[in-house]
């Protein structure tokens, strides 16, 4: 019989996955509740981290015995170019920069697409159980719904954000 896999998502904002991640924010409380509800029962982590290493959650598991097996699912720009994925499908900018920090961002779809049935193609390549996916906030629903249309049991999506640390509010 056939093992079935198991995965849960979880979409978190870039800015808290790691210290070369554009903006990092360090949130012990994400490596706390990533430990403790996550990489304990997984034996793979797959993380849309396109070369970034390392990563909060690859620096975690590599302090694990065994140390489950990690996969950065991203294409790399080198992957992309080859792919036929632009190096540049998403972005964004201040919406009001002189008088707040709010931004606004968009995605390239068709690359978006792209990406995503590369990303369960390295997925799909790899012997797991039970696994975490890590992965920005918009594309945690859209993967998942891919991931089960493969046959790949989702069990859950989470999102994780740390508005604390990402919104503080002034006074």
């Amino acid at each position: 019989m056939a093992q079935t896999q198991a995965v849960e998502v979880l979409g978190i904002p870039h800015r808290i996955q790691g210290p070369r991640f554009n903006a990092y924010v360090e949130d012990p409380h994400f490596a706390q509740w990533l430990q403790s509800s996550f990489l304990r029962h997984v034996d793979c982590v797959f993380e849309e981290a396109t070369g970034r290493s390392p990563s909060v959650a690859e620096s975690l598991l590599k302090r694990r015995i065994p140390q489950p097996h990690y996969v950065d699912i991203d294409p790399t720009p080198e992957e992309r170019r080859i792919l036929g994925i632009s190096e540049h499908s998403s972005g964004g900018a201040a919406i009001a920069p002189a008088s707040s920090p709010d931004v606004y961002e968009y995605v390239t779809l068709d690359d978006q697409i792209k990406r995503e049935t590369e990303w369960l193609r390295r997925i799909s390549a790899t012997k797991f159980e039970k696994a975490l996916i890590i992965c920005g906030l918009s594309h945690s629903l859209s993967i998942a719904f891919k991931l089960r249309s493969a046959g790949i049991a989702v069990r859950e999506v989470y999102t994780y954000i740390p508005y604390s640390l990402l919104c503080p509010m002034r006074h």
